[in-house]
């Protein structure tokens, strides 16, 4: 009974514990009003929601849209590339570049695109990508697929794709317009360049050409002075109608190389094929012509630079002693008008004509004793110039007194050396400017080895700082080719007795400046060296050709520059050549030795 009574206190208490419990928790029972109230609520706000959703999906597909149009409308192209340089993606604006539908670039290598010559360098772009840090940057000539060639900048840069492999992003970027930007640079540069090299050549053959022949004809006319036969007379009209002639095939010639009239007459082809046939004749080259007629009729401006170009690499290659033939050829390849040029070498010609008794390298010794004297007993006299013409005139001058003078020529410095060693001479006219060994050298080689043989400088050049330095080589006498055929006469029989002449007019301009009551030209500051190479500057020698020329290290003449650059207080380059040409110094007037 007892244990009757305990059992409703126990059973009473357990719903007062799961209410407390259910206080705790706050939970509590809903109508169904109630819940179906929440449940309202519910899908209000999951549709709410799903509206967020689809607009952030369709924000998301724009985004899309427009990161789509943005790489396949981009300015560049871009392409994916596998590690073996396959494509595996590519934009439009890429496979529109290459001229191919984008379908059909999938599974393609980009080198098929590549031009030929470029090809292994954009294999090696390619592995120095993949394995070296940051982008890499190359620029190739392309071909499209329809043959169209065009330049491009590529920049690459290795990714991971899918499944951890290597990968190469690149752009590709035209840069045809800026390629095409430099060569128009580079044609303008190119006949600037040429336009200098031809205006000192053109100074040089009106000096060195038509000054020698007005000079020897002053020289023929000077000769008629003094009575002669009418026979003789008659010859030396002759002669001198001769020389009238040759001054003017010197006159067209140079009108020539100014501007050839076939070129604006004829055209670009007619031109070269006048300059390979004037040029093989003058020269004794074997020039190959293959000329094509361009559909493409170049303009004035790019006509007159492929023809300076053709011009200067043919005077280069005929000054080459290893050049047998040239072979020039001129065809329209696609858009490009392409100019070739080839040549053919053999043995030196130099070394050739040593074979065939060219002078002996100069050797100290006692070769005087070895020389013969005139049997009759008379002055031995050598001249010593290039131009015949100067040299037959310069006879007729010396006619009065001819019968007194043994009279040997010689066209160069060592055949004026070969001469010397094997005869007797009291007397070598000199001319400055001769080819090879120029005349300050020849005259400092005969007075070292011949130290008896007087020397009187003949020269175009009034100017009193070629006498100086012609006195200071060992001359004993300076006179100009222009002077008058008495004091020509006057001046040989002065040095051949020991004596010393130079002009009134030179004279006094050398003693006013050595007086210090003239100006002296920055040009004597320099040394005989440092005036040799910048007339070799001044000529348009590189300084790797003048240190070959010298035998000396590039950087000895790098230093000469520098030095003259500071005596002359001159900035630069364009300021040095400026004012050599202002004190018309080049090879030929400095008397130094040509290439």
């Amino acid at each position: 009974m007892s244990h009757a009574k305990s059992n409703p206190h126990q059973v009473s208490t357990i719903p007062r514990t799961q209410h407390a419990q259910a206080r705790n928790t706050g939970t509590r029972k809903y109508s169904h009003a109630e819940l179906a109230h929440k449940l309202e609520v519910h899908q209000v706000e999951l549709e709410m929601q799903n509206e967020e959703l689809r607009h952030a999906q369709m924000a998301l597909a724009i985004a899309h849209d427009r990161y789509a149009d943005l790489y396949d409308f981009a300015p560049i192209g871009y392409f994916t590339l596998d590690a073996q340089g396959i494509v595996t993606a590519v934009n439009l604006t890429g496979a529109r570049m290459l001229g191919a539908a984008r379908n059909t670039l999938l599974g393609r290598s980009l080198s098929h695109f590549i031009v030929p010559s470029h090809v292994d360098a954009w294999h090696r772009h390619i592995r120095q990508a993949l394995y070296v840090d940051g982008p890499g940057r190359i620029e190739l000539e392309l071909r499209s697929a329809s043959g169209e060639k065009f330049h491009a900048q590529l920049d690459s840069t290795s990714t991971q794709s899918t499944g951890a492999e290597q990968a190469l992003s690149v752009t590709l970027t035209d840069i045809t317009i800026r390629k095409l930007a430099e060569i128009d640079r580079r044609i303008a540069g190119t006949v600037h360049d040429a336009r200098e090299v031809y205006r000192r050549q053109v100074a040089r053959q009106l000096h060195e050409g038509l000054g020698q022949l007005l000079s020897a004809l002053k020289m023929e006319l000077g000769s008629l002075v003094q009575p002669v036969d009418p026979a003789l007379q008659g010859e030396r009209v002759r002669a001198m109608l001769g020389t009238l002639d040759i001054a003017l095939e010197s006159v067209r010639r140079i009108t020539a190389d100014l501007r050839p009239p076939m070129l604006d007459d004829l055209g670009l082809g007619a031109a070269i094929e006048w300059l390979a046939h004037d040029c093989g004749r003058r020269l004794g080259l074997d020039i190959e012509l293959d000329l094509s007629d361009p559909q493409t009729v170049p303009d004035e401006r790019t006509s007159t630079a492929i023809y300076r170009m053709a011009q200067e690499i043919v005077d280069d290659l005929a000054g080459r002693e290893d050049v047998a033939s040239i072979a020039l050829g001129l065809s329209q390849q696609g858009p490009e008008l392409v100019f070739d040029v080839r040549y053919r070498c053999n043995r030196s010609r130099r070394a050739s004509a040593q074979d065939h008794g060219a002078p002996a390298p100069f050797t100290q010794g006692k070769s005087m004793n070895r020389r013969q004297a005139p049997a009759d007993g008379r002055f031995g006299l050598l001249m010593v110039d290039d131009h015949a013409i100067v040299r037959e005139g310069l006879k007729r001058v010396l006619d009065p007194i001819a019968n007194q003078w043994a009279i040997t020529e010689a066209s160069n410095a060592f055949e004026a050396l070969e001469r010397l060693r094997k005869q007797h001479f009291d007397l070598a006219i000199v001319d400055l400017s001769m080819p090879g060994m120029g005349g300050l050298d020849l005259i400092r080689r005969i007075k070292a080895e011949f130290p008896v043989v007087a020397v009187l400088v003949l020269s175009m050049h009034g100017e009193e700082q070629y006498a100086m330095r012609s006195f200071k080589a060992g001359a004993n006498g300076y006179v100009t080719k222009d002077s008058a055929a008495a004091e020509l006469v006057a001046a040989v029989r002065k040095v051949a007795v020991g004596g010393s002449y130079v002009s009134a007019s030179l004279a006094e301009r050398v003693v006013l400046r050595l007086n210090g009551q003239t100006h002296e030209p920055r040009l004597s500051a320099l040394s005989d060296r440092e005036l040799e190479v910048l007339s070799r500057i001044v000529a348009g020698q590189r300084l790797t050709d003048i240190a070959q020329a010298l035998n000396l290290s590039v950087k000895t003449i790098s230093t000469h520059k520098g030095r003259i650059q500071e005596k002359l207080q001159l900035p630069n380059m364009a300021a040095l050549i400026r004012f050599g040409l202002e004190h018309r110094l080049d090879v030929a007037d400095s008397g130094y030795d040509k290439l």
